[in-house]
């Protein structure tokens, strides 16, 4: 099984940015700008999507994952039915869409199958954040119940449909929009920016949601560090 040579040395190449293109080889080398043989992978500078030192870590596992895809049959295997999984998913929500599109009469376009094995910092970051930041929202509407004696609920799906749409809704990170709303069992009443308790869940979804992104990095990291240690056998400082 083949490793990237220097894993150290590449990292600091990565990060710095001094380098046109990187090219890997079968046997875990690598050069910087120049090709000296037939290469396995290679990363242009302008593939960088951010500089941080979190991405070039990123950079570093896609570039000696490619290489282990390459070279050794298990890691081939799971890019395969990697590949598979998301055209199996491609194909089942463009079904959907036609099938949508057909029953409207409207004209259905398909969109491209495009195969994206490997995610950015900050697309690993949106995937912990959103999970977390929904704990921190039942955490908060749970604690918000028991404080006002109602049932305080949140929503993030259709918030269009609310009446004084823009008055109740909170911006999120990612683009993304929640709403509170109060059930009596009957009916829900929309939390606007008229209620009491508008203020406090203006600052508390802010709160919770620095908490989330903060959660989700720190995840992130620890996962990137986990998987440098179990790749090269010791502890990235």
């Amino acid at each position: 099984m083949a490793l990237l040579n220097k894993p150290l040395k590449l990292l600091e190449v990565i990060w710095s940015g001094h380098f046109d293109t990187i090219f890997i080889y079968v046997d875990g080398t690598w050069s910087i700008n120049e090709k000296k043989k037939e290469e396995v992978c290679s990363l242009c500078k302008e593939e960088l999507i951010a500089s941080s030192k979190l991405e070039a870590l990123n950079q570093l596992m896609i570039l000696n994952t490619k290489l282990l895809e390459a070279t050794t049959e298990e890691y081939a295997k799971l890019a395969k039915e990697d590949y598979d999984f998301q055209y199996a998913q491609w194909e089942y929500e463009e079904q959907g869409s036609k099938d949508c599109a057909e029953d409207r009469g409207e004209e259905y376009i398909e969109r491209p199958f495009k195969y994206k094995p490997f995610s950015s910092v900050e697309e690993r970051i949106q995937s912990y954040y959103h999970e977390i930041f929904v704990d921190y929202m039942d955490d908060l509407s749970k604690q918000l119940s028991d404080y006002n004696n109602q049932n305080i609920q949140y929503e993030f799906e259709e918030l269009e449909s609310i009446l004084n749409y823009q008055s109740s809704i909170f911006h999120i990170p990612f683009g993304e929009k929640v709403a509170f709303y109060v059930s009596d069992g009957k009916k829900l009443r929309y939390i606007d920016e008229n209620h009491s308790l508008y203020p406090i869940l203006k600052n508390e979804v802010s709160r919770v949601a620095k908490l989330a992104i903060n959660d989700a990095r720190k995840s992130v990291k620890e996962d990137l560090h986990e998987w440098f240690i179990s790749q090269f056998g010791y502890e990235l400082k």
